[in-house]
């Protein structure tokens, strides 16, 4: 059975109904916008400021709505939900077909950068959907019947039934683009990431646990091959006070693709996870880390059952909070190595650079008392990856490059005044 999911914004501002057929959670992954740009071009010669004066004195579509009061109420004793802090405005009936294909006609006609239309919605062979057309830069979009025929707005239209396949974004752009007047040109900030949501471009959300855990989450992605499928994958370790899990989900999606114990699931420490660099025939290894030890296991996520290879990386009498990790091609012989960062008694860090059977091929240290965190990235554009080291807590942030071949510095900046760390970010690409 769908869920309902209503939307509520504060008094004078508006809100919807959806039909969900998948549940929204925390928020994971995200599109940057860029507010200078212009969000789509105007199929009309009219200005912005005229454009957003008609829209608002003759919106394209009539939302019916009600107001839910008795603000500072008490919440249900069964859930501990039902509070609400103010007067709000919600919508009446569940948003239709044509009230969606509307929104998409106004602010997805040139680019649907958050996907608000799916392919899901034109499923029309025994109900009614949303068709596009055209191609980026000039979509249009329709409502069909059952048979996929093009059906005019009337008494018993397609148009008036009920909208499915939107997850929780989708809702919340359709609900600011209400409350902002229905507008079809601006920046996505006039249209549809501000208003009763504030959105900042973040397109998708998953819990990557149960929702009562509250130990935290590493998170990584790129793209690896699983049998004979390509695919972008976000992969989760959980932190500590849980089973060592490792959930894994398709980036595009959210679909959850499997999980896995990294350790033995008496273990309660925590996980950090990075995902390796594919690579020539595009597979990518999940490189799991202790959070309390240097225990360190590497599995293919074609088969989760059985780590490739479990090793320690330090000696046990220098790691005493875990150790952080990266993996890539760094000498370009077509096998992979291992990163491996953690911080020493005294005023530095050590980085050891491993095989992935855990054989030491080389290590340097860093001059981050308080531990460090490691990424690759072809900081000086020679086609060759270089090994990124970030300062752990205790001193400014600071960000340190190092050649793999003799670990020369290529670069180190202050990055911020926060003693709390820095975290750091693999990319793979080569210049």
């Amino acid at each position: 059975m769908d869920n309902w999911v209503y939307l509520a914004m504060p008094l004078l501002m508006t809100a919807a109904i959806f039909r969900f057929l998948f549940r929204p959670c925390v928020v994971l992954a995200g599109i940057d916008s860029h507010g200078s740009h212009r969000y789509h071009r105007s199929r009309r010669a009219v200005t912005p400021a005229l454009v957003e004066l008609e829209s608002r004195l003759a919106p394209a579509i009539d939302m019916a709505m009600v107001t839910i009061g008795n603000p500072a109420n008490t919440p249900d004793p069964a859930t501990g939900h039902g509070a609400v802090a103010q007067e709000y405005r919600i919508g009446k009936y569940e948003v239709t077909l044509g009230q969606y294909c509307a929104f998409l006609n106004a602010v997805a006609d040139v680019s649907d950068d958050y996907r608000l239309y799916n392919a899901a919605m034109e499923r029309v062979a025994s109900s009614a959907g949303i068709l596009r057309a055209g191609e980026a830069g000039n979509y249009s979009y329709t409502v069909a019947g059952p048979l996929g025929s093009v059906v005019p707005p009337g008494a018993d239209s397609p148009a008036d039934r009920p909208i499915a396949n939107v997850n929780w974004f989708n809702a919340a752009r359709f609900a600011n683009w209400i409350s902002n007047g229905q507008p079809d040109e601006g920046t996505p900030e006039q249209l549809t990431e501000n208003g009763a949501y504030k959105l900042q471009g973040a397109t998708m959300s998953l819990y990557a646990f149960d929702p009562k855990f509250l130990g935290g989450v590493s998170v990584s992605g790129g793209t690896t091959r699983v049998g004979d499928e390509w695919t972008t994958v976000i992969l989760c370790g959980a932190g500590s006070g849980s089973e060592p899990a490792v959930s894994v989900f398709d980036a595009v999606t959210g679909a959850s693709r499997g999980a896995f114990y990294a350790f033995s699931p008496a273990y309660k420490g925590g996980v950090r996870i990075a995902l390796s660099q594919p690579l020539a025939d595009g597979t990518s290894y999940a490189v799991v880390s202790s959070t309390i030890n240097s225990h360190l296991v590497v599995f293919d996520l074609a088969d989760y059952a059985t780590p490739m290879h479990s090793f320690y990386a330090f000696p046990s009498e220098i790691v005493s909070a875990g150790f952080t990790v990266a993996s890539a091609d760094l000498d370009l012989d077509g096998t992979l190595e291992i990163v491996a960062g953690v911080a020493r008694q005294g005023n530095s860090s050590q980085v050891a650079i491993m095989d992935l059977s855990g054989r030491l091929l080389k290590q340097g240290n860093v001059n981050f008392p308080g531990g460090v965190a490691i990424a690759v990235n072809d900081a000086d554009r020679n086609g060759r990856l270089d090994i990124v080291a970030a300062s752990g807590p205790g001193i400014p942030g600071q960000l340190s490059t190092y050649d793999y071949a003799d670990w020369s510095l290529i670069d180190s900046l202050f990055i911020s005044d926060s003693l709390n760390g820095v975290a750091a970010a693999t990319n793979f690409a080569r210049a």
